[in-house]
């Protein structure tokens, strides 16, 4: 019978621990949902800087390239005006000089 007992008060300590584990945990939780929330919103943070960081750098990128390219157009095409000049100077000013003096 005294094992019976003795039985019994180690379930209800038993109980007891397991309902105050419960309620500390439950206390516990806002706690830790308020720190993973936290958590998320600084990941979320940083990966969104990440992500404009990468997305400036590309347009940068971008920006070069077409700038580049802008130039290298303006060059070449400064060239072929520089070589039809070169081409027809001596035609130009003939014709430049019979405009002016009424030659034909």
């Amino acid at each position: 019978m005294d094992s019976v007992l003795y039985r019994i008060i180690e379930i209800e300590r038993a109980a007891q621990k397991v309902a105050e584990e419960g309620d500390a945990a439950k206390q516990a939780l806002p706690k830790e949902i308020e720190a993973e929330k936290q958590r998320l919103a600084a990941a979320i943070e940083a990966e969104t800087a990440r992500k404009i960081q990468d997305a400036k750098a590309a347009a940068e990128q971008e920006r070069a390239a077409a700038i580049k390219q802008v130039e290298e157009t303006r060059c070449e095409q400064l060239d072929a005006l520089r070589a039809l000049f070169a081409e027809n100077r001596g035609k130009w000013e003939d014709a430049l000089y019979d405009a002016i003096i009424g030659k034909k």
